[in-house]
């Protein structure tokens, strides 16, 4: 034997005796310090080295690379699962389809870096290296978070449900509830960081994961229990011409919309409404027409016209319930479906708008509609009703004071008897003519059988006079002009369903000519069918005839009219003028009631 190759076997010699290694028949070794085995089997994977959990020590890399496929393989195809707490529905996704890797080269490269090959001194020193620093592979998931929320939100979302809202509706004068639903919501923010820190703390297996979700009960405004406290607290119903011409169809398309728009809203304490909120975009996209709007004393046709009879529907429905009236203003001339300061406008090109707030205890739902075989729009305020049951209110305008204005056309009709005519049929219709008038709202409440009267707003309206034809009666003709004023009511009846006005002069007469008057008028609306309202001592307020409400005022005896200039608008500083309101519409640059699309 070579001197070297003696020095090369004495050298391990020494070494083996230096560490006691024992190695036994299955190729692992021991040295006399060791506390388990080190495998220095060639052609196998040495000790510590391990990936999630698992060993690979003694293992064929074959062997070992194939159970880091099988794994990873099987950790991607493992789910991330969710149902909705009805169970009615579910979903899952596979954590390769969430964009979720692992790090399954490293631990490849690891495995194979780490197999037994050479004599018996390369193997141990590998064995000894992997013993100083052991190969310990995690899963290394890679992923993104933000992803992974949106792809569950995506899907969450769509099982939330917003509340169905009972609705509540007049029908035949009872109320009609169909009784809505709770909704519901989930979170799911808290479950998505659940799976996220189990990919983070590698507790992930392929068995998946159930995700958490936070199940949220959104309860209806209107829950059944509510709805059954509530009763009509106001209602108005006013009737608007039969839609005989365009202009008339497209006035009744705009009620329509308004009150479609403005129905089954709902409005919580204290909370203030709009009259041009409620109904939407006043446009020709917001489905409304052009009709008769008044416009600087004329009647001009503009987009929209006729919702400030919706308005002034609302606002009387409003004054029944006791409301807090917010804003309003009167028309610039007096409108003929309700009487003087009964009325309410809007403008929505100039910002004029009509508000109120909801002063009752609960929420409030408004109903709204039109009757087109009747030609009548309704508006009702449904609540909790706070007032006690002896409780009653009631309103009545007074005219204090009145003027003719000047005329384009006096037409002296002989058919026309004073207070009194039927249908007639004129072509074409003629514009009619209105007075200039002011009056002022009194409220009468009653309480425990005590009357208490107030005027509202503590204000008076002023409208002026808007020219047009004006058919009068015979027994007036020759004192439509005495001493530059007279006593008149005013009468509107229907020439092709436009208004017309007729003069007449009962403050001329005496008491029992006015009583007579009033008794042969009775006895005329009973043989025709005419429905009879007001106070037939003082004077006839309206009557109801072919499905329309027809206006007849005949004036106190005690009233004195006077001459104002019919061209002078109404102050809005002064009493007569505008209300005073809580808050000015900054888009009236205005101020005053020239445009009102009534």
């Amino acid at each position: 034997m070579k001197k070297s190759n003696w020095l090369v076997f004495a050298l391990l010699l020494v070494l083996v005796s230096a560490l006691s290694l024992t190695v036994f028949a299955d190729g692992t070794l021991t040295t006399g310090t060791a506390t388990e085995p080190l495998n220095v089997k060639k052609g196998t994977v040495t000790s510590n080295v391990s990936a999630f959990g698992h060993s690979f020590s003694g293992m064929q890399p074959e062997e070992a690379l194939e159970f880091v496929s099988e794994k990873y393989n099987a950790l991607l195809s493992a789910e991330l699962r969710a149902k909705s707490a009805d169970e009615d529905a579910e979903w899952s996704s596979t954590l390769a389809e969430l964009g979720v890797t692992f790090d399954e080269d490293s631990v490849r490269k690891g495995i194979q870096e780490s197999v037994l090959t050479g004599n018996l001194l390369k193997r141990y020193k590998l064995a000894k290296d992997r013993e100083n620093e052991p190969y310990s592979f995690g899963l290394g998931a890679k992923y993104n978070e933000e992803y992974i929320l949106e792809t569950v939100g995506t899907v969450v979302q769509e099982w939330n449900r917003d509340p169905v809202e009972s609705t509540v509706k007049v029908v035949n004068g009872e109320l009609n509830v169909v009784v809505g639903q709770n909704g519901h919501e989930y979170k799911y923010e808290d479950g998505v960081k659940e799976f996220i820190d189990a990919l983070k703390d590698e507790t992930i297996t392929d068995e998946g994961v159930d995700l958490s979700l936070e199940y949220t009960t959104v309860e209806a405004l209107l829950s059944p229990e509510r709805v059954a406290g509530f009763s009509i607290l106001g209602s108005c119903t006013t009737a608007y011409d039969r839609p005989s011409t365009q202009i008339l169809a497209n006035r009744e398309n705009n009620l329509v919309v308004s009150t479609n728009n403005m129905s089954g809203r709902i409005f919580a304490p204290d909370e203030i409404v709009s009259a041009l909120d409620l109904y939407g975009s006043v446009t020709s996209a917001g489905g409304y027409l052009p009709a008769g709007t008044y416009v600087g004393g004329n009647v001009m046709d503009q987009v929209g016209g006729g919702i400030c009879q919706t308005t002034s529907t609302m606002y009387n429905a409003v004054l029944m319930a006791e409301l807090e009236v917010v804003f309003r203003k009167s028309h610039s001339s007096v409108i003929l479906y309700l009487d003087p300061s009964q009325d309410a406008m809007v403008y929505a090109a100039g910002g004029s708008d009509f508000k109120f707030k909801n002063t009752t205890s609960d929420y409030i739902i408004i109903d709204a509609s039109v009757d087109k075989a009747k030609h009548e729009i309704s508006v009702y305020i449904i609540g909790h009703e706070d007032r006690p049951a002896t409780h009653t209110v009631r309103y009545e305008s007074e005219i204090l004071e009145y003027v003719i204005p000047p005329l384009n056309n006096v037409v002296n009709d002989t058919d026309l008897v004073v207070g009194w005519s039927d249908k007639k049929f004129i072509d074409p219709p003629d514009l009619h003519a209105l007075p200039a008038v002011k009056s002022r709202l009194w409220k009468i409440t009653t309480d425990n059988g005590v009357e208490t009267r107030s005027v509202v707003g503590n204000r008076t309206d002023s409208y002026k006079a808007m020219n047009g034809t004006l058919y009068v009666a015979p027994d007036v003709q020759g004192e439509l002009y005495r001493n530059g004023v007279v006593a008149l009511g005013i009468k509107t009846y229907f020439i092709n369903d436009a208004h017309t006005s007729v003069a007449a002069n009962p403050t001329l007469w005496e008491p029992e000519q006015r009583a007579a008057f009033n008794t042969e008028m009775k006895a005329k609306m009973d043989e025709k069918g005419y429905t009879w309202q007001g106070d037939g001592d003082e004077y006839i307020r309206y009557c109801y005839y072919e499905g329309k409400w027809q206006w007849l005022t005949i004036m106190h005896n005690s009233l004195v009219p006077v001459t104002p200039d019919p061209t002078d608008a109404p102050d809005p500083t002064e009493p007569g003028g505008t209300d005073a309101p809580s808050e000015a519409p900054s888009t009236d640059p205005a101020g005053d009631n020239s445009g009102n699309q009534g």
